[in-house]
């Protein structure tokens, strides 16, 4: 590290042993709001194998890498003089209050395999003093745990002066030619969005991933189940229409939105709570979901709660639904071709579910789904809906809007009569200026769009584009 970093940071250099850097281990905070999940327990960082290799290299001194660590009651003093950055005034408060006195920034891994190795008490060996077979501390000579113990090997750099948010900044930089997984990167910053991800992904919600979707626990360490629950937020952040969830779209989402808005929380929060009652509902399922799948769930979940506005009673009917169709559709996507698997097939839409197009069509078809089997659902008691046609146009308003608008869309696609009669969910009369903005289910503020067009679209207003339209904005002007 720098004399400039020094400077930065009043930077206190110190040569450890591997019992002196066990004990700061237990001292020292990981905290996930900028650190990757590593260690020996956890399954974001070395395999037990590279774990045993590092130990082995360390006593024999092939390793030349260095432990960081920030000393908090001198960040604490440090902030608190500066009397400017409350946040990290209380962040470290609250690190003393729970016990630490330091925390990581780097080498947590190698604190972690030495600490278990000087401990002993894991099932973990290694090789030293020219042995051929691996040997618990323990195991060696007196002498030899001596050596082991309290030899000098390993620098530690103590930070003194640190806010919280240079931290977060200098794991990233300290990280950028490791393999950290495009999660642990992008979440490895001190946001409102951060937080919220990371808060609502796991306490209680952790059951309905490890029921619903992963086997393997380290996936979690990984942030697998947070990567999931990210992209259901940039979906609400896009307004569902706006962007790709994939990994550009979501480093994007990351680097450009610091907080989402309060019903924006309120609706994910509502969603995860309502497959978190599924899953406790059907219990541990060895055949897991696919993420595309999960993503499947969730949307029609949004669908029949948030838009259609009714309850789920039956969790396990719900989901027995749910299944069934998803089912249906990937059989009949074996019989769809290679060529056209893009435009039509429902497993290719599951299968490449983060681009917009693709969930958009998954989407479209579901709530056709949804509307056919809506009174089958709620007689069979699986749903309880409150009707209210209040903002609803009926058919008749969409005939008057395909006669004012000349059999047109705004997008120059030509509506029949015909067309209307034979499929009329096909097409959608929609608010210009829409319910949420203040506008009134009235034939100035209709607007006959396809379901596709009205779907992407989502609940933004429109500028006026037919003669009716215009007129209506035109009687709202103000006299002068």
């Amino acid at each position: 590290m720098s004399s400039k970093f020094s400077d930065k940071w009043d930077v206190k250099k110190e040569m450890k042993s591997m019992s002196a850097l066990s004990r700061l281990f237990k001292e020292t905070k990981l905290d996930g709001s900028f650190q990757r999940y590593g260690g020996f327990h956890k399954g974001s960082g070395w395999t037990k194998a590279q774990g045993q290799l590092y130990v082995e290299n360390f006593v024999c001194g092939g390793t030349f890498n260095n432990v960081i660590l920030v000393d908090i009651e001198y960040a604490l003093k440090y902030v608190q003089d500066d009397a400017k950055d409350q946040e990290s005034i209380d962040y470290f408060k609250k690190a003393l209050d729970e016990g630490h006195k330091y925390i990581s920034i780097d080498g947590n891994n190698t604190s972690s395999f030495i600490s278990t190795f000087v401990d002993g008490k894991e099932d973990f060996k290694i090789r030293a003093f020219g042995d051929d077979v691996p040997k618990s501390i323990e195991e060696f000579t007196e002498e030899e745990q001596e050596e082991l113990r309290y030899t000098d090997k390993i620098e530690v750099i103590f930070l003194r002066k640190i806010t919280i948010e240079e931290m977060c900044t200098l794991f990233r930089n300290l990280n950028t030619s490791t393999k950290l997984n495009d999660q642990e990167h992008r979440q490895a910053r001190w946001s409102p969005l951060s937080k919220f991800v990371r808060d609502i992904s796991n306490g209680d919600n952790k059951t309905l991933f490890k029921n619903l979707i992963i086997n393997n626990e380290d996936h979690f360490d990984k942030r697998a189940h947070e990567q999931m629950v990210a992209q259901l937020a940039s979906k609400f952040d896009g307004n569902y229409v706006s962007r790709d969830v994939k990994k550009t779209g979501l480093d994007y989402f990351y680097e450009n939105t610091l907080n989402l808005r309060g019903k924006q929380k309120q609706s994910i929060e509502s969603i995860l709570n309502e497959s978190l009652e599924i899953a406790k509902a059907v219990g541990n399922q060895k055949q897991k979901l696919t993420k595309g799948e999960l993503h499947t769930l969730w949307d029609v979940i949004q669908i029949v709660t948030q838009e259609y506005h009714c309850e789920i009673k039956n969790y396990k009917k719900f989901y027995e639904w749910f299944l069934r169709n998803d089912a249906r559709w990937d059989t009949k996507s074996r019989a769809i071709i290679a060529a056209e698997e893009e435009e039509k097939s429902y497993s290719y839409w599951v299968k490449f579910y983060a681009g917009k197009q693709n969930w958009l069509r998954i989407r479209l078809i579901w709530e056709s789904l949804i509307i056919e089997d809506m009174d089958y659902n709620i007689q069979s008691g699986m749903l309880a809906c409150k009707r209210d046609s209040s903002d609803n146009f009926n058919f008749e308003d969409k005939l008057e809007l395909l006669k004012l608008q000349r059999n047109n869309t705004r997008n120059g696609e030509e509506i029949s009569y015909i067309d209307l009669y034979s499929n009329p969910s096909k097409w959608e009369a929609d608010h210009m200026v829409s319910v949420k903005d203040g506008g009134e289910t009235t034939i100035e503020n209709g607007e006959l769009m396809s379901r596709f067009d009205n779907r992407s679209k989502g609940s933004k207003s429109n500028k006026p584009y037919f003669p009716h339209q215009k007129q209506k904005v035109s009687n709202e002007q103000p006299s002068i």
